[in-house]
């Protein structure tokens, strides 16, 4: 599938030169399966563009990527598979930390596709359910992005599912500290919430109504905006 990069014009500088570059801010969705990441990527484009499913096998066997806008910013977004699911995988990547690394450049590449600026991505979407157990697949994940060197100063973690913890963001953030507090709270999950502090956003992405969206994509669109302003790089796989 031949993808329609949202082009602009760049200036090379000398004798006024043009080249054709892709502009669009590059966001990464990444976690397990079924965490709601491409439910997510429709939320963010306003349309159904990502493939959702209900079931206990994941759906997006490959990366997969759309152009579109958010707040009015060209954004591609790239919705990796799941993670830990054996599907994509050449082996189990609990073993293997190489079927995570593949998949992740993978993504990582797809971006970067039809740019001829510097690779990578500019912002990580990294999705968890609130509503489910932080588990061991989870502590691999997270610390598979984080040893990258320059996850935090591009990732922005989204806890879909919202509304199963919580009517509102309060009550959300609320739940989100009692659980920290937990005596069996797993070190991973304690440090993930220690370093997300405000780039943290919580959503219920199956809702479309028009100011709950415009609402939750604005509160996207400002992180973002704040991530891209201070990264002069983007984010890569080592």
């Amino acid at each position: 599938f031949a993808y329609k990069c949202p082009l602009h014009t760049h200036p090379l500088g000398r004798g006024g030169s043009l080249l054709l570059v892709n502009m669009a801010t590059k966001i990464l969705l990444v976690g397990k399966t079924g965490q709601g990441k491409s439910t997510l990527g429709n939320f963010l484009l306003g349309r159904e563009t990502f493939k959702t499913h209900v079931g206990m096998c994941g759906v997006s066997g490959e990366a997969t990527r759309a152009d579109g806008t958010l707040c009015g910013l060209p954004v591609t977004i790239v919705d990796m598979p799941g993670l830990m699911d054996a599907y994509g995988a050449k082996e189990d990547p609990l073993k293997d930390g190489e079927g995570l690394r593949e998949l992740a450049t993978k993504g990582v590449k797809i971006a970067s596709e039809c740019d001829r600026g510097k690779p990578g991505v500019d912002v990580i979407l990294y999705v968890i359910r609130a509503d489910e157990r932080f588990s061991r697949d989870h502590v691999v994940i997270f610390k598979f992005f984080e040893d990258q060197g320059s996850f935090w100063d591009h990732a922005i973690v989204v806890f879909s599912n919202a509304r199963a913890v919580g009517s509102d963001e309060r009550t959300q953030r609320k739940f989100l500290e009692e659980q920290a507090k937990q005596v069996r709270c797993p070190k991973a999950l304690s440090r993930l919430l220690s370093k997300a502090k405000e780039k943290l956003i919580f959503v219920e992405a199956k809702d479309m109504t028009k100011s709950y969206r415009e609402r939750k994509t604005q509160e996207f669109f400002q992180q973002i905006k704040t991530i891209t302003s201070k990264c002069c790089d983007r984010y890569v796989i080592s």
